[in-house]
């Protein structure tokens, strides 16, 4: 459809800490995630805020 926008979830991230970084958004997707539901809208659903909680809560600082 076309009519999402996007949103900022960090605004400036380290090269070296961005791979555990989107290892952690994946796990969370991967844990979280309806049947076929795709990350887009797994992200859209959830919110921002929720992404932070479950990443640090899959991969600590």
């Amino acid at each position: 459809e076309g009519t999402r926008l996007n949103t900022l979830y960090e605004e400036i991230v380290p090269a070296d800490e961005l791979p555990q970084l989107i290892r952690g958004v994946l796990s969370a997707y991967r844990h979280t995630r309806q049947d076929g539901e795709r990350i887009g809208d797994w992200a859209d659903r959830v919110g921002v805020a929720l992404i932070h909680e479950l990443t640090e809560q899959l991969i600590p600082a």
